[in-house]
């Protein structure tokens, strides 16, 4: 097989030949013997072979085994996966794909199928194709959140353009990898630093791609709805937290310009809360980031951060406001990076006074007063 695009050659195949193209070769790249086969229709077919020599087993799959039927079937197979037997032999597995050719007597199947493998009859192993590239789509460190679903799909590029069969040779525990969609699942059972290791095979040319996972302790959460800050200067205000743990771990994972606080938009202009996000217009508005310059309260895991919105017109008071905690930061490798909360706080002042006069008790007599004149203007 050679195939040209544009006047490029993309793609060679040989098998016992010598030239095609400038792909050029003295004989397969690997040779040997067959010992035995599947002898049924099944959906999970293989071939026990014995090679000439020792064999990279991890090289065969997304190749292809010719055996030698004397040329007058179509004897070729894709390599689906390699079961090792020993240095030389080894169940190669074919997949749905049956060896059935036929049968020579039509009223006894069973005893009289013929195959277009047989055993004893030699085989080759097609050479990986001229100037095969493969290569995997870069993955920067990926961040997971403590007891939270997490998923990572991986991709490689064959330059042939052929078939890329895709393994999950190491990874945190738990995770589990679909080679068919090739998309890594896992929900972390702890906080720390993982990695996950992936290999792509094609035309006998394999790649590698390892993928740094760090898990935060968890996304940036609001611990209540809202208050009204009645010192100073007055405002509602939105309380979140950050887990010290999650800045040591991106710390440890080579972060820079870490940095939390809380974005803040009005309420009808969001339909989704996922879409504020730092940077994010959302019918128009831009949505307001607001760090957390101010630190309202420190435990030994974690801060308490404030973001207030002042001078709120007496003509606004019924206005709400949406608030989403966030933690941002620069990858090891310098690309800006973000995590959420995973839910929001809809508030406007008014619902927060007149909830606040519900538990009176709470305030002096100078705040009730003003709760209640806040929920004067609105209620008249």
């Amino acid at each position: 097989v050679y195939t040209i695009e544009n006047g490029t050659p993309t793609y060679s195949y040989l098998c016992d030949g010598t030239q095609i193209g400038s792909h050029t070769m003295d004989s397969a790249s690997y040779t040997g013997t067959i010992n035995n086969f599947t002898r049924e229709i099944a959906f999970e077919n293989y071939i026990n072979v014995t090679f000439n020599s020792a064999v990279d087993f991890d090289d065969l799959v997304g190749r292809y085994i010719n055996v030698n039927n004397g040329g007058n079937y179509n004897a070729c197979y894709e390599i689906k996966d390699v079961t090792p037997q020993s240095t030389t032999t080894a169940r190669i597995h074919t997949g749905d794909v049956t060896f059935f050719r036929g049968d020579s007597n039509s009223y006894d199947i069973a005893v009289n199928m013929t195959f277009n493998v047989t055993r004893s009859k030699s085989f080759g192993v097609e050479a990986p194709s001229a100037g095969e590239v493969l290569t995997f789509d870069g993955v920067d460190t990926q961040i997971a959140a403590y007891d939270s679903p997490y998923s990572l799909q991986i991709r490689a590029n064959s330059s042939s353009g052929g078939k890329v069969t895709y393994k999950m040779t190491s990874g945190p525990v738990g995770a589990t990898f679909d080679p068919l969609t090739r998309t890594l699942s896992w929900t972390p059972t702890a906080f720390g630093n993982y990695s996950a290791t992936f290999t792509a095979t094609c035309n006998g040319k394999t790649a590698t791609l390892n993928v740094p996972i760090t898990v935060l302790a968890a996304p940036p959460i609001l611990v209540q709805g809202a208050q009204i800050r009645l010192s100073g200067v007055q405002g509602l205000r939105f309380i979140s937290r950050m887990s010290l743990e999650n800045i040591e771990l991106l710390e440890a994972s080579g972060a820079t310009e870490i940095e939390y606080g809380t974005l803040l938009i009005p309420s009808a202009d969001v339909q989704n809360f996922r879409d504020i996000q730092i940077g994010a217009t959302l019918n128009g508005h831009a949505v307001a980031k607001v760090p957390a310059v101010f630190i309202y309260d420190i435990t030994e895991t974690e801060n308490i951060y404030t973001a207030v919105i002042t001078n709120v017109l007496e003509k606004n008071y019924s206005r709400a406001y949406t608030a989403r905690p966030y933690l941002s930061y620069k990858d090891k490798d310098g690309v800006s990076r973000a995590v959420y909360g995973d839910s929001c706080v809809s508030r406007s002042i008014y619902q927060v006074a007149k909830a606040a006069l519900n538990d009176a008790d709470r305030y002096s007599d100078s705040e009730l007063a003003t709760l209640q004149g806040i929920v004067d203007v609105v209620e008249g």
